[in-house]
């Protein structure tokens, strides 16, 4: 047996693996300095490689220094291409729009009859996805209610989740307050002791989480997680009431606080404030039924303030903000006379408002109601999903040729299908609605409780969705 030993450095450390070679097999024996272990090592994090010509086998990986294969001497490709599209929900890309442009939907029929099963990390339930910035990994967060999260990522290599982590305290919310934000070098998302921040471990293979915090002791997370300009923010509440934490991604500095002007007037309703938005220009939004917290991030610092809701108005933080033309976001907010609106929200206060008929979901640039798109929600003209059935429009994500949407049967109204109280089994279809016009079906045959049952999310150039109402998920590969 011979030894192959290889070392190479990176920005921050001295790395190496060393693979063992036995009559032509290669096997990675050891990852800076600690054994390899399949179980908890992601062996994507190395970029390794593999031979794809007829004859050998695609299960046999190299280092990545190798370009050519040693039995057949084609071209090693990467076993993690280098550009992975992705995107992963629940509120898009990070000025909170989904709709995607860069990319667009593979229809042909041969990859729309691809469906596979799609397997999720064993003894699990209640998952939430994303995908790391960096290594582009598919990250799963198990948030099943038990006192501590669970964190999992995908090996494209080996076809299999490795959990890496579960001793993260738990973050139980309703599911419009939940975010975890992606940023360099880690995640962050909210616990029921605060801010965290999870980073990789490439020496021992896996993630590990941190929870200190500046000056408080005792606190608890409000709202979700968010990462803008490197600097990672999560909505707090502590002895002093509602604070915000901050953490910028590219130190190893604790979690800091920011004061919040107007903090007199903060009443956080039923405990919670909704999922981070941001709005493209340094903006950052969580929406609460009394008022809304904004951030402004300026010189690498964050700027927080408390706006409160005019008397007698609630802001409806399950439903995302819509953006207009000018990129200006507009909240669903109810009146008890008025009924629904949509009012205009800034760093700098509240402006403008628009009566609407009822609830809207948006996907950022257009919105729907019932079973009706519109370019405005308070605009007289829409276009008519299904006039003739009986179909409400839940929408997932856009991209340059098409809608993602889910068809529910046998609901008419957005407030029945939101009510947490009904727990009532609508059966649904998974569309695709093309801009030429016309529908492809992706997938029908399941139930559907409510909007947060399905997360729909690009990963490896496949589509992929996920009911947690069933602790279900499937794959449509290469649809992108």
């Amino acid at each position: 047996m011979q030894i192959f030993n290889w070392s190479y450095k990176d920005d921050t450390a001295k790395n190496n693996e060393v693979w063992h070679q036995n009559e032509g097999k290669f096997t990675l024996f050891e990852v800076f300095d600690h054994a390899y272990d399949a179980k908890t090592h992601n062996i994507d994090f190395l970029h390794i490689k593999r031979c794809q010509a007829e004859g050998c086998n695609i299960s046999d990986f190299y280092p990545q220094f190798f370009d050519y294969c040693p039995s057949c001497g084609a071209g090693l490709l990467p076993v993690v291409p280098p550009s992975v599209q992705s995107w992963a929900s629940p509120y898009g890309n990070p000025n909170g729009s989904r709709n995607l442009s860069a990319l667009k939907w593979n229809l042909t029929t041969d990859e729309l009859n691809k469906e596979k099963a799609f397997p999720l990390p064993k003894e699990g339930g209640n998952f939430t996805f994303l995908v790391t910035e960096g290594t582009k990994t598919l990250i799963a967060i198990d948030r099943a209610p038990r006192p501590e999260m669970r964190i999992f990522s995908y090996s494209i290599a080996m076809e299999s989740w490795i959990l890496h982590n579960e001793s993260i305290p738990n973050f139980i919310c309703p599911p419009w307050a939940w975010s975890a934000a992606s940023g360099p070098d880690g995640f962050a998302l909210p616990t029921k002791e605060g801010p965290c921040w999870i980073s990789l471990s490439k020496s021992e293979g896996r993630f590990l989480h941190d929870l200190s915090i500046e000056k408080y002791k005792n606190c608890r997370s409000v709202g979700g997680a968010t990462v803008c300009r490197d600097i990672a923010l999560i909505p707090i509440e502590s002895e002093e009431g509602l604070t915000l934490a901050w953490h910028a991604c590219n130190t190893n500095t604790s979690w800091r606080i920011v004061s919040i002007v107007n903090k007199e007037a903060v009443e956080i309703k039923n405990g919670f404030l909704g999922a981070a938005i941001q709005d493209g220009v340094n903006n950052i939004f969580w929406i609460g039924e009394r008022g809304y917290l904004s951030v402004h991030i300026e010189k690498e610092i964050p700027h927080a303030k408390w706006h409160r809701w005019k008397e007698g108005y609630e802001g409806c933080p399950q439903f995302m903000p819509y953006r207009d033309r000018h990129s200006v976001l507009w909240q669903l907010c109810f009146n008890k006379e008025e009924g629904y609106c949509f009012k205009q929200i800034s760093h700098e206060g509240i402006y403008d408002r628009k009566i609407v008929d009822g609830p809207h979901f948006t996907i950022g640039n257009k919105s729907f109601c019932d079973d009706k798109i519109y370019e405005e929600p308070w605009s007289d003209e829409s276009q008519d999903y299904y006039p003739e059935k009986e179909y409400f429009v839940q929408p997932l994500v856009e991209l340059a040729n098409g809608l993602l949407y889910i068809g529910v049967r046998n609901v008419n109204k957005i407030l029945e299908y939101i009510d947490p109280k009904k727990t009532f089994k609508y059966s649904a279809e998974l569309f695709i609605r093309k801009n030429e016009g016309g529908d492809v079906k992706v997938k029908d045959g399941f139930s559907i409780t409510s909007p947060w049952d399905a997360e729909a999310f690009l990963f490896n150039e496949g589509l992929y969705l996920y009911l947690g109402n069933q602790n279900k998920s499937w794959v449509w590969p290469n649809i992108l």
